[in-house]
């Protein structure tokens, strides 16, 4: 790995079908770079795949779905991007 792929204070979280993972208190946002994963929070689910950031608080659950394992990166107020438009969890119905 070279340098310019390490980003510094991210938590890499690889999940395979049916496990499950709470966001840690300090987490902000969650990034998707591999799989298809099933978020949880405060009453309303989404479906995420890779590529998309969401939002998160320590109450976000997150399992992965479906064949691929899902590899996340989470992130904490100090190490997000602030290139990365972020998107916050909607009923599964809204899409």
């Amino acid at each position: 790995m070279n340098a310019e792929q390490f980003t510094p204070n991210v938590l890499r979280v690889v999940l395979i079908k049916n496990e499950v993972f709470r966001a840690p208190a300090a987490a902000t946002a969650i990034r998707i770079m591999a799989g298809r994963a099933w978020l949880s929070a405060n009453g309303k689910d989404a479906i995420g795949m890779s590529g998309e950031v969401y939002a998160v608080s320590h109450d976000t659950v997150i399992s992965a779905i479906g064949k691929v394992p899902l590899i996340l990166e989470v992130f904490t107020t100090a190490s997000q991007p602030q290139d990365v438009k972020r998107a916050t969890l909607v009923p599964l119905g809204a899409r």
